[in-house]
């Protein structure tokens, strides 16, 4: 069995690369709160609680309850979101 390279030439490279630059600042612009409802679902649907998913949040970024209302009440966008992160080092490793 013989395995190729993914990128096998540098047009279709830059255009991989310059359409996941493109992804990345259609999610930085989008805001925590139009988002932030279907985390909720989504976490509902495996029976989990928003509880629990505020503890996730506050473990990954350190936004607390309050931050976290504040963000989506401010309808920070994820760059805003993420820049205000006092992100914890440990956990980047995950």
């Amino acid at each position: 069995m013989s395995f190729q390279l993914f990128f096998t030439d540098s047009k279709q490279k830059h255009y991989m690369v310059s359409n996941q630059a493109k992804q990345d600042e259609r999610i930085a612009k989008m805001t925590f709160a139009s988002v932030y409802p279907h985390y909720v679902s989504k976490v509902e649907k495996k029976e989990r609680t928003k509880e629990e998913l505020h503890t996730v949040i506050e473990w990954l970024t350190g936004h607390d309850e309050n931050k976290i209302q504040q963000l989506i009440s401010r309808k920070a966008t994820f760059k805003g979101f993420f820049k205000q992160a006092p992100l914890n080092g440990k956990n980047l490793r995950v």
